[in-house]
């Protein structure tokens, strides 16, 4: 207004003095620009003005970039906050590591991992092979659905091998029931596997044995003879029938015994001699042969008459009730009598009675440890 007036400079220094003051209090845009608008090139402040506005305008361009970007991160969320897969979370991640929603993008990629997880577990549980469940619990390491599925390997692979196991006992079971021998068997009870089966290989043994033992004892009995007999209670002395071969192989030994004891008798054809052998063998084959003899000599030594051969059969033994039978294997067991009729032709020879007889018959003393017996039995074992 008072272009020439003397105050001008004055004026003007108080004019930018107010107006910079007003710009550095405000420090917006509008204020610097004010300031240079008077005083755009030849003021005191003017190049500061300038700087400062510059950098505001580059404040003012980061702030807008700034909200820009926010809200593109919020756009961004916003599109996968509901639905997102795992892949969703991952790629917001990458392209905005930080902002608001990172750490909630990493729980929802864990929790979307966790259940992706159970639910893939779930599906191999029961159904996975040991490659699954192994590649399984490496892709998950340390979580307890990796945990379980070690064990489930584990126990699938312990299983296929107790199988393998099993069939190869099977088929090796099989081997010996087909060629069905005690060896067969016991090379079975002998492998490395499970023996699943060694109750029946050791009652298959058992019924080899035991027709083994009865077909043996039936062929001893059949034969009756006295090497057979010790042949089968050489292999089955213990065998839950070997007491009828050893009850046969008694009797026979009896019935020898009999034989042998009634010939060294009969040589003698003398009192002493039928009286020792009915002591030996009260029931014996040649019993009632015996006593009477014993009856017709002692008759006849009565009479003062020589016995004369007798050319008669000797009559058929009378049967008579068995005395109890007592199982007893002693070779010195006495033969009991049998229910049996036996006829024995006559096999004496004229014997003279000597005074000897007469003196002993006459007054019933019978030499039974006498020389004359000792001498009839040694001539009977030669």
């Amino acid at each position: 207004d008072f272009p020439a007036s003397t105050h001008e400079q004055k004026a003007l220094s108080k004019l930018e003095a107010m107006l910079w003051a007003q710009a550095t209090k405000y420090d917006t845009a509008d204020a610097y620009d004010e300031y240079l608008a008077k005083f755009p090139a030849n003021g005191e402040h003017s190049r500061q003005a300038q700087a400062r506005l510059s950098k505001l305008a580059a404040d003012q361009t980061a702030e807008d970039a700034a909200v820009r970007k926010k809200e593109e991160i919020e756009r961004a969320w916003q599109r996968i906050k509901s639905g997102g897969k795992i892949e969703d979370y991952e790629a917001f991640l990458d392209a905005y590591p930080i902002s608001d929603y990172t750490t909630l993008a990493q729980d929802r990629i864990t929790s979307k991992k966790n259940t992706a997880r159970r639910l893939e577990w779930q599906e191999l549980k029961y159904s996975g092979s040991v490659d699954e469940l192994s590649a399984f619990a490496a892709r998950n390491p340390g979580s307890p659905e990796a945990r379980e599925a070690s064990e489930e390997s584990e126990r699938q692979q312990r299983a296929a091998r107790t199988k393998g196991l099993e069939t190869a006992d099977l088929d090796a079971w099989k081997l010996a029931k087909n060629i069905g021998t005690v060896e067969s068997y016991r090379d079975y009870l002998r492998s490395a596997g499970p023996v699943k089966y060694s109750f029946e290989a050791n009652r298959a043994i058992e019924k080899i044995e035991e027709e083994k033992e009865t077909t043996a004892r039936e062929l001893a009995l059949s034969l009756g003879t006295e090497e057979a007999y010790e042949v089968y209670l050489k292999d089955y002395a213990t065998a839950s029938g070997a007491w009828k071969v050893k009850s046969e192989l008694q009797k026979l030994s009896v019935q020898k015994q009999d034989e042998q004891d009634w010939l060294v008798a009969d040589r003698m054809n003398s009192i002493d001699g039928y009286t020792w052998y009915l002591e030996r063998h009260r029931y014996g084959k040649y019993a009632s042969i015996a006593k009477a003899r014993v009856t017709a000599v002692t008759s006849q030594i009565n009479g003062g008459t020589r016995p004369k051969p007798d050319t008669t059969p000797p009559k058929p033994v009378v049967a008579r009730p068995d005395p109890p039978v007592v199982e007893v294997f002693d070779p010195q067991f006495t033969a009991v009598a049998e229910d049996t009729t036996i006829s024995v032709p006559n096999t004496e020879t004229e014997t003279p009675v000597t005074a000897d007889d007469r003196s002993n018959s006459a007054t019933g003393e019978l030499d039974l440890s006498g020389d004359k017996i000792n001498r009839e039995i040694g001539r009977e074992r030669d």
